[in-house]
């Protein structure tokens, strides 16, 4: 007796590629609104300007970065400036306070992203 195996489905490849490429341009056309850098640090910078005290503890954690010479160091200025303060991005930096707890690469990644967002800062 014979077995019935069905033939494998043959798929248009032009078709396969068109939805792929319409795919790849809706991810694109999301993202690049999601995660461009300065759609937050410019969100934040201008809800800083906005409030005082918010501008002078932002504009003296930007001052005193540089001479912050570890991860660690910089870590803890973050607490110290902006922990359990009003912010318009507190959840990131409750996330971001969250990573820096995890052992031997946490404070490098956070110290890293904040020294790269204060560089694009300063270029605006």
């Amino acid at each position: 007796m014979a077995s019935t195996v069905p033939e494998p489905i043959r798929p248009d490849e032009a078709r396969v590629v068109q939805l792929g490429r319409a795919l790849f341009e809706r991810v694109r056309a999301d993202a690049s609104g999601l995660y461009r850098a300065d759609r937050w640090t410019g969100a934040l910078f201008d809800w800083a300007l906005a409030h005082e005290d918010a501008k002078l503890r932002l504009f003296r954690f930007v001052d005193v970065l540089p001479a912050l010479a570890t991860d660690r160091e910089v870590v803890r200025h973050l607490r110290e400036y902006f922990r359990d303060r009003p912010l318009p991005l507190a959840g990131a930096l409750e996330a971001a306070l969250t990573v820096a707890r995890v052992p031997w690469a946490g404070e490098r990644i956070v110290a890293v992203l904040l020294r790269e967002t204060v560089r694009r800062l300063a270029r605006r």
